[in-house]
């Protein structure tokens, strides 16, 4: 039996606590030290939405689609007042981002966590779902989104 990839292992748990603390570096902004270099991350800045944004959105999910997605139209963006325990997800059978309406979702790591999922093209458990090429495509996605400073703390925090 042949061993998994360590950049496979990572535990659904470890990526949220991984983004989660990214999150709070970037609210924070200023300088952080990073293995002994400064990075500044003043121009580094989640944007957050509200449900009324879905064409503002959808337009940046069309123009990231035209550079990193897979082929075929862009994944539509959906609120769902259903949305499942709070929390947004990838429906690849639907080739949907489903936000709930009421909900801390609304904000660009979430967006492109999600779309990182469309990129991909891979579905399954939770664990096969974060693996190694999401991780690098949501880490893309984040450096040119909210800044290349919050792509190498992400690929930092998520062993890329």
């Amino acid at each position: 039996m042949a061993a998994k990839r360590y950049d496979d292992q990572l535990a659904t748990g470890t990526i949220y606590a991984a983004e989660n603390a990214v999150a709070a570096m970037l609210d924070r902004g200023g300088l952080v030290d990073f293995h002994g270099s400064l990075l500044a991350l003043d121009g580094c800045r989640v944007r957050r939405y509200t449900p009324q944004q879905v064409p503002l959105i959808q337009g940046m999910i069309g123009g990231l689609w035209r550079v990193h997605g897979t082929g075929g139209p862009p994944p539509s963006l959906r609120a769902s007042a259903r949305a499942g325990g709070g929390r947004a997800w990838y429906n690849h059978n639907t080739r949907e981002i489903v936000l709930p309406t009421h909900s801390w979702a609304w904000n660009d790591l979430v967006i492109l966590h999600e779309l990182s999922h469309a990129c991909t093209g891979v579905g399954g458990d939770q664990r096969s779902s974060h693996g190694h090429t999401w991780r690098k495509n949501y880490c893309s996605l984040v450096s040119e989104v909210i800044g290349p400073e919050a792509g190498l703390l992400l690929m930092d925090a998520l062993a890329i």
